[in-house]
């Protein structure tokens, strides 16, 4: 009994970590720092943003393409923890920074424990293995640490916080249970890219595409190659 209750509070958790709903409060977040604050801090996050999903998604194609082909035990770093990361410790800092201090340790160990409970989910329902999950962490605090140099410290015009809340609150109602296709999407780049190019080609990651790729026309050691190894 306990343990499909947990699953199903672990499945729960992770939907906080899909894109279709840190996109939004992304959205949100930047408008409220672009009307409130300034520009700069804005920019600041959207840069920090980009930066983390870029880079996600380019070590995602990578090891997708070519990490059997490498050996590697780590195919696709989580971008639910990343993207968690960036955009929960976001939201985090700018509310410690305009609530009263006793309520810091508040908004700080809540973003701690729902990345977290993030990560802990994608282990366990086996979306990541340890590794990747940690690796995503690590791209999303990289991320975290970029946007809070550059707002810890300087001024900052008031912003409501509970205004802030309150959006947060809606646009997470509205966008929460959303699945992204982003993961469908790589794979679907990855099969193009084999198509196309041969690169990588021995691995047989699963896309959405019915049949497996065949190997790069043209190439008789290529294809003679595949036979021995018994690989399409």
């Amino acid at each position: 009994m306990f343990l499909p209750m947990l699953i199903h509070f672990l499945r729960l958790v992770t939907n906080f970590g899909d894109l279709d709903l840190l996109l939004p409060l992304s959205v949100v977040v930047a408008f409220t720092l672009w009307r409130s604050e300034s520009r700069a801090a804005a920019a600041a996050f959207l840069g920090a943003l980009v930066l983390c999903l870029a880079t996600l998604a380019v070590l995602k194609l990578t090891l997708l393409s070519c990490g059997a082909t490498w050996r590697l035990l780590v195919r696709s770093p989580s971008g639910h923890v990343g993207g968690s990361t960036i955009v929960y410790g976001t939201i985090a800092l700018v509310l410690a920074t305009h609530t009263p201090r006793v309520l810091r340790p508040l908004w700080l160990g809540g973003w701690v424990a729902l990345v977290a409970l993030v990560a802990t989910s994608r282990v366990v329902l086996h979306m990541h293995s340890e590794a990747e999950v940690v690796i995503g962490l690590a791209i999303g605090l990289a991320a975290f640490s970029i946007f809070a140099w550059r707002y810890v410290g300087r001024p900052h015009p008031r912003v409501n916080p509970l205004a802030l809340g309150f959006a947060l609150s809606l646009t997470s109602v509205v966008a929460y249970g959303s699945q992204s296709s982003a993961e469908l999407w790589l794979k679907d780049w990855v099969a193009l890219l084999r198509l196309h190019t041969g690169i990588c080609w021995r691995d047989a990651e699963t896309t959405r595409f019915a049949a497996p790729l065949p190997p790069l026309a043209g190439n008789p050691a290529r294809g003679d190659a595949a036979s021995e190894s018994g690989t399409p």
